[in-house]
């Protein structure tokens, strides 16, 4: 099979141009072409390949192939809907990683079983394939539309399971909060009294299982606490455990953002970009990098990229020095993502960034030119 093609990115020089035969299962040689991978494809095994692959990308959590065979952008769609739903009856939420394994394992579950058979073993009696059931059908899966009536008929088969286990019920009286349309919906939140009664209810069973901490709860905390006191009290202010959980995830909470402001009292320059005009601001300090030059290590500017600290130099050049008293950069703004306000002229920058400063890598600053960060 013969056919021109065209290899790219969104930079324009990474852009391949070729018209030589292009045989089925030859990619690993084009890739290898194209300087993405290394010699070695044509030995090494099938995941070894496409984890050097991913990480040729910097993409370290992706998906293997096989865990996505024959899945189109609407099923993907839907099982991501329903990792998220499964996330939210449980303590911590989704994690930091191995998110994208849980869809492998939700995406090689549903291929696996129908949902034909899951329904079948839920109603022999089931309970974990209830919940897997309830899942599937409150995300839509292989139905036209999801079905948040029927998901709730079968968590309500789990509270009312004489087999089912503390933590079993907690964990569907969770996705009962979801199920009253107070937290989300596909018209928008409920703002009906019964509905916010029905959640808060649940929140406190879910409370009582344990589960004080998982999304869903916290989410209606969140939601309801402008009505917990005052003509409201009565109402919601009585579940005690589901307020319980709520204060003192909200404690945590406001402890972290103590500590946060500590850390950055210390040192601001290491969270702000020192770049006139330049809004970023880091939520931690390993965001930015600091300039390589010879002043106080306690008052370095940092920088979001090489561009700013361009920009920068003819401002910090005088007080780049050792010894010298040099004014912090005080925040003056909440931290907001790193790369939320970048430029186009910011990304070609970075884009051009080959390395940064570490504690191994120091270089002598040029005397009179502008210092790069190493």
């Amino acid at each position: 099979m013969k056919f021109k093609f065209t290899l790219h990115t969104r930079e324009p020089h990474f852009e391949i141009k070729d018209d030589r035969p292009f045989r089925t299962g030859s990619i690993r040689s084009w890739l290898n072409f194209a300087k993405i991978f290394e010699n070695s494809h044509r030995t090494e095994p099938k995941p070894n390949f496409w984890n050097g692959l991913h990480n040729s990308f910097s993409l370290q959590s992706c998906l293997h192939p096989a865990s996505m065979e024959n899945a189109s952008d609407s099923e993907l769609n839907t099982v991501c809907s329903l990792v998220n739903m499964f996330y939210g009856g449980i303590p911590g939420g989704v994690p930091d990683e191995g998110l994208s394994n849980m869809i492998g394992v939700w995406m090689k579950r549903i291929h696996s079983m129908s949902n034909a058979d899951c329904k079948r073993l839920a109603d022999a009696g089931d309970l974990e394939r209830m919940h897997e059931y309830a899942l599937r059908v409150a995300a839509g899966v292989k139905l036209p539309s999801p079905d948040t009536a029927l998901a709730k008929k079968y968590w309500m088969k789990i509270v009312a399971s004489p087999k089912a286990s503390p933590r079993n019920k907690a964990t569907a009286h969770a996705h009962l909060i979801a199920c009253t349309g107070i937290l989300f919906g596909p018209e928008g939140r409920s703002i009906n009294l019964g509905d916010c009664m029905r959640a808060g209810e649940h929140a406190e069973l879910a409370a009582q299982g344990g589960l004080g901490s998982a999304p869903y709860v916290l989410l209606l905390g969140k939601t309801l606490r402008g009505f917990r006191h005052g003509e409201h009290k009565e109402a919601f202010g009585k579940w005690k455990h589901f307020w319980s959980a709520f204060d003192a995830r909200d404690a945590e909470y406001q402890t972290e953002l103590d500590q946060q402001a500590a850390k950055r009292s210390v040192r601001p320059s290491r969270y702000k970009c020192a770049a006139a005009g330049c809004p970023v601001e880091a939520l931690k300090g390993h965001m930015l990098r600091s300039g390589a030059g010879k002043c106080e290590e306690a008052y370095k500017p940092s920088y979001c990229t090489k561009e700013c600290q361009r920009a920068d130099w003819k401002n910090h050049k005088p007080m780049c020095k050792p010894g010298l008293d040099v004014p912090k950069v005080e925040s003056t703004q909440t931290p907001i993502p790193l790369w939320s306000h970048l430029s186009p002229s910011h990304w070609k920058s970075l884009d051009q960034t080959t390395s940064f400063r570490t504690s191994s890598n120091k270089r002598k600053p040029k005397p009179s030119a502008e210092r790069d960060i190493q």
